[in-house]
């Protein structure tokens, strides 16, 4: 099976941690769950931003497979390596969550993210940056 890009990864993340939440609701105040915003660089020696959530030893990424937007997991080290990881920053849920409120986007919230992505500095509303339609919400006492 071929596990095509999304080129959605920051509103993925959060929609994989939005999704674990409401079914753990739990997570959103002790969590081992961490959204992360990072530099990676391809095979070509590319930098570019991605976005991925981290639980325990793995990595959580989005996908497209057979037509459908999938998450799997990955061994951190091994997907470390394999997407060549430069720089990162790890946000809680709870700060993830206060970012998006407060920008008003999914993501990048770091400057030197936002340029690898080729959107600059510009801010995105949540239904041009979320192609999937999917939102990311506030959790009574995540705050």
């Amino acid at each position: 099976m071929d596990l095509l890009p999304t080129h959605t990864c920051f509103d993925d993340a959060l929609d994989y941690i939005n999704q674990r939440v409401l079914a753990e609701p739990h997570l959103a105040r002790w969590s081992t769950l961490w959204l992360v915003h990072g530099i990676a660089m391809n095979q070509a020696g590319d930098r570019y931003a991605h976005a991925w959530c981290e639980e325990g030893g793995k990595c959580w990424d989005a996908a497209i497979a057979d037509g459908q937007r999938i998450w799997y997991a990955v061994l951190r080290h091994e997907f470390y390596a394999a997407r060549q990881i430069q720089e990162m920053t790890r946000y809680t849920i709870r700060s993830a969550c206060r970012h998006n409120l407060t920008s008003g986007h999914f993501g990048p919230w770091e400057a030197q993210y936002r340029a690898l992505c080729g959107r600059g500095d510009r801010v995105f509303d949540r239904t041009a940056a979320d192609a999937s339609g999917a939102t990311i919400r506030t959790w009574d006492g995540a705050e």
